[in-house]
């Protein structure tokens, strides 16, 4: 005869108790209660206008990466536009980081 915890009154009771002796709560009620309990779940609030920064930052990386593979052998480096989109997404995460609830 295992025990369990009554979900009202959190006392351990028999699994073939019909009503928990402590809290009175039908174990019918208890069981159709967990059945449609909802999950937990667990939401990251992140603003909107840091999101937008952190597009903007894969944007310009993605940028850098095609102006990096078209400008080879030119005298014109480009490589700057990489190394800034890089750290905007560096920089956003650290700040979604720093800022989550």
């Amino acid at each position: 005869m295992p025990l369990i915890n009554c979900h009202e009154c959190k006392e351990a009771i028999s699994d073939r108790a019909q009503t928990c002796p402590y809290c009175g709560i039908h174990m019918h009620l208890q069981e159709s209660f967990i059945k449609n309990a909802m999950p937990i779940q667990t939401v990251q609030e992140t603003s909107k206008y840091l999101k937008g920064w952190l597009a903007i930052g894969y944007l310009t990386s993605i940028l850098g990466l095609f102006a990096l593979a078209n400008t080879r052998g030119t005298e014109r480096d480009l490589s700057w536009i990489f190394i800034v989109g890089v750290f905007l997404i560096i920089f956003t995460k650290v700040s979604i980081w720093w800022n989550h609830k």
